[in-house]
């Protein structure tokens, strides 16, 4: 059993040394070119599900940029979108697929890679800040659900209730059409997202108009479609100062220094 654990956790160094090696190789020829600065489009969330197995993750990104300008002051810079910090936040979601987004302390071991990122940059930002969360795709209400890839009255064959079990052919027949869980609506996911922004206490700052440039990348998390799970996004948000004035930097505690 102890040798099994040691072998599982050997795998586990070695996959996410794999990712750290996938993200510097691919970061370093993202950020050779020169940043270029645009303008965050207005998309408003509304109220219909979002159904991100045929819309995919493109909308959610816009909304997402959207409602991110939307809180951040105008002054002393507004907020806009950095191709540079898209890039760097689309390369994480892409190369680190495992518990980073719910361990924060693996997050911040990360840290020092976007660092030496930046230190190639041609966009020169004064300070970054790199956050990362999941947020939820599909809402069974707290509810028990199951997943029945046999009924096809789904597409995510996730439905609500306790899967029906040893029954008879007629039984089967008998039985009422299972009840699919719902999509979450865009402006569910805007609150789940909002919600991330305050537990990672970035939006005062935000608010502020502390930053200028900002990059976000959702990215759907296949591993969690088709299973007895609910599906989630991993979301990597970047944010750029050109000053450093006025930001409320944390002081290192005695527990980081080395």
């Amino acid at each position: 059993m102890k040798k099994m654990i040691l072998i599982s956790l050997s795998f586990l160094c070695h996959f996410s040394d794999a990712q750290v090696r996938v993200f510097n190789q691919h970061a370093k020829e993202l950020i050779e070119a020169k940043d270029t600065v645009m303008e965050i489009e207005e998309n408003s969330a509304s109220n219909e599900e979002y159904d991100f197995l045929v819309n995919g993750s493109d909308r959610l990104n816009a909304i997402l940029l959207s409602e991110t300008k939307s809180v951040s002051r105008a002054r002393p810079d507004e907020l806009k979108k950095s191709q540079t910090l898209m890039s760097l936040a689309s390369l994480a979601t892409t190369a680190w697929k495992g518990t980073q987004y719910a361990d924060a302390k693996k997050w911040r071991a990360l840290s020092k890679h976007f660092q030496r990122a930046f230190n190639r940059s041609t966009s020169k930002f004064n300070y970054t800040k790199e956050i990362s969360f999941r947020i939820k795709l599909v809402n069974n209400h707290g509810k028990r659900f199951y997943c029945d890839k046999k009924v096809g009255v789904s597409d995510l064959n996730l439905y609500s209730g306790k899967k029906p079990t040893g029954l008879t052919k007629s039984e089967k027949e008998e039985q009422p059409d299972p009840v699919p869980l719902d999509y979450f609506t865009e402006q569910d996911l805007v609150n789940q997202f909002m919600r991330q922004l305050n537990r990672q206490k970035i939006m005062r700052d935000l608010k502020s108009g502390r930053y200028a440039c900002v990059g976000i990348s959702v990215e759907i998390d296949e591993r969690t479609l088709n299973k007895k799970r609910i599906p989630t996004a991993r979301v990597v948000i970047i944010f750029g100062a050109r000053r450093l004035r006025d930001l409320r930097l944390k002081e290192p505690s005695t527990e980081d220094a080395p």
